[in-house]
């Protein structure tokens, strides 16, 4: 089954009619997704558009609910959502300045970044310190804009339009001013997406002339290049100029999502962007296929990545029953570089439904440039369901997974789990992956004593959160060290001894143990108690049960020190255990 991605243009665009729902937050997890209630029931239109900056923090536009409503800002912040209305402080002018929002795109600074949309024609606003700011320009009022994309500093950005004689409008953001640019007569660019760092750009437009095929346009050296070839062979997007989704990494590939050609297919088409050209490319569906008869159709609404090309596409399949009927149900796909993967939408809250796939969308989608942040609309043929948070996939049932922490984050190409929040600003703090090595699993919960907590394992590490702590001490170390030492405690090593009176060595009366070379001056720079706990063992040498290789050890309350001699002279001589391994596995029973 093929399909073809990227995506703007979006069919809640059109101002709707009623919806009634309550607000959610979703962790996928097991293939499933968990679904937490925020306690806010809120009326709403269809939600034309949505953007979160680096903390996961941002703002979506809806349509009214009704004839007699009005449309709506709301703001999303802490994992939950409300609307804001006029009188809100946090709105400021962000509600009485704005007529009708297709497009938001925020910035790295919180509450800065870019909006377009109409209102007595076409309209631009800058949106500063939460509030919009109308911006000036000289377009006239016969044009739609059509397509908004901001680097993530700001200071790049590119807004795609139509006269309505068909011609194309162009505008670059530089210095802070939307410069209107040239374009080619019958290859205008409609749809434009930008790298989160602001160095790749691609477009689509037509390929030499109106009612031709569209084909993809890549930004290079101060000019756009046409991408109508993969490798020498011809590769036009069979499609006119009509855009689902689009979006770039920082390595500069993207992704293009187009809906299916007026004859053939009713399959959404996907287009891999590379520097070697556009490629279609295929998603298989296994769990569509699994709770089906046979897969009629999909539709894919949209795709977003961040900055290292990991993310997720959304949309809706038409299945075969098993009483012979046709249901759609929502699909959720992640995407890593490369690779897919189908998660289960069993827990989202959204039925199977009647109505075509291209009435039952989870989007608008929005990511934050790291990715550590996605939320997603769900909605049915114009009619707002709900929001929800995303993390990543998780498949275990123990442990389970927790709702993600709130504020900004990392997320890496070497894992495939990101930190967020206070997770994220301690592991940064102490070390970062020299220190405590990469996530090996999502936020999931665990009893602490007689608590439950949210935690976070790393190669090295276990990371608790306790909010009832004030920052920084809302995080600490899971006493891994005690774990493995406790029941090694009648050994002579794990043993009290006396202070060895060695030059360079500091003994510790509180566990009867001495710390010196070569670990003392790592304990003691790198964050000493907090970070290390008080030592349980004397140094000696240990087989690793990772590696299985012999090592120079010492044992703490929350760590194990490892000299490696292979490392010598750089900042890996001296590491932490694999303790998160260690423990998670002992724990489970399994590798994560």
């Amino acid at each position: 089954m093929l399909f073809s991605r990227k995506m703007t243009t979006h069919p809640l665009r059109h101002i709707a009619v009623i919806a009634l729902l309550l607000g959610l937050a979703i962790s996928v997890s097991g293939g499933r997704a968990t679904v937490q209630a925020q306690g806010q029931t809120v009326r709403v239109g269809p939600i034309v558009t949505m953007a979160i900056d680096n903390t996961g923090s941002g703002w979506a536009w809806a349509g009214p609910a009704s004839l007699s409503e009005d449309p709506k800002f709301l703001r999303i912040s802490g994992g939950t959502y409300r609307p804001l209305t006029v009188n809100d402080r946090d709105a400021g002018e962000l509600v009485r300045n704005a007529a009708a929002i297709d497009d938001i795109a925020l910035t790295s600074r919180p509450g800065e970044g870019w909006a377009i949309g109409t209102g007595g024609g076409p309209r631009i606003w800058h949106l500063q310190n939460g509030t919009l700011k109308n911006f000036l320009h000289n377009l006239g009022r016969n044009v739609l804009l059509t397509d908004l994309a901001v680097s993530n500093d700001g200071t790049d950005g590119w807004i795609t339009g139509s006269r309505t004689d068909l011609t194309g409008v162009l505008l670059r953001l530089r210095d802070g001013q939307w410069v209107e640019q040239p374009q080619t007569p019958g290859n205008e660019l409609r749809y434009v997406a930008i790298s989160p760092n602001g160095a790749h750009a691609w477009a689509v437009g037509q390929m030499g002339g109106r009612g031709s095929d569209s084909a993809a346009y890549e930004w290079v050296n101060g000019a756009w290049v046409q991408r109508n070839t993969f490798k020498g062979r011809p590769a036009a997007i069979p499609q006119r100029v009509v855009v689902n989704g689009l979006s770039v990494d920082d390595n500069g590939n993207g992704w293009l999502l187009s809906p299916p050609p007026p004859q053939g297919t009713r399959d959404t088409y996907i287009t891999r962007l590379t520097d070697e050209g556009p490629q279609q490319v295929s998603v298989d569906l296994p769990l569509t296929k699994q709770n089906s008869s046979g897969i009629v159709s999909v539709y894919l609404h949209e795709a977003k990545v961040n900055a290292v090309g990991n993310g997720w596409i959304t949309g809706a399949a038409q299945v075969q029953t098993a009483a012979g009927g046709t249901e759609t149900r929502p699909v959720l796909v992640r995407v890593l570089d490369d690779d897919f993967l189908e998660v289960s939408t069993g827990r989202l809250g959204v039925k199977p439904s009647s109505v075509d796939p291209i009435d039952l969308s989870l989007s608008p989608l929005a990511i934050t440039p790291d990715g550590s942040h996605t939320w997603l609309v769900a909605q049915e043929d114009l009619k707002f369901l709900s929001m929800f948070e995303l993390s990543e996939p998780w498949f275990q049932a123990l442990p389970a997974s927790a709702p993600a922490i709130s504020g900004p984050g990392y997320c890496f190409q070497e894992s495939s789990y990101c930190l967020r929040g206070a997770f994220a600003r301690f592991w940064q703090a102490n070390g970062a992956v020299t220190q405590l090595g990469f996530p090996i699993t999502p936020e999931v919960t665990e009893r602490l004593g007689d608590k439950t907590y949210t935690v976070q394992y790393t190669e090295r590490a276990r990371l608790e959160y306790h909010p009832e702590n004030k920052p920084p001490n809302d995080v600490l170390l899971g006493l891994l060290g005690n774990t493995l030492v406790n029941p090694r405690l009648g050994e002579d090593l794990f043993k009290p001894v006396q202070p060895n009176n060695t030059p360079g060595s500091r003994y510790f009366p509180e566990t009867g143990h001495n710390i010196g070379a070569p670990f003392l001056s790592l304990w003691e720079s790198r964050g000493g108690i907090p970070v290390f706990g008080l030592p349980r063992s004397e140094a000696f040498e240990e087989q690793s049960a990772i590696d299985g290789k012999t090592y120079l050890v010492q044992y703490f309350e929350r760590n194990r020190l490892e000299y490696h001699p292979e490392n010598k002279g750089t900042d890996s001589e001296l590491l932490l255990g694999l303790l998160g391994l260690e423990q998670f596995q002992q724990t489970y029973g399994y590798r994560p």
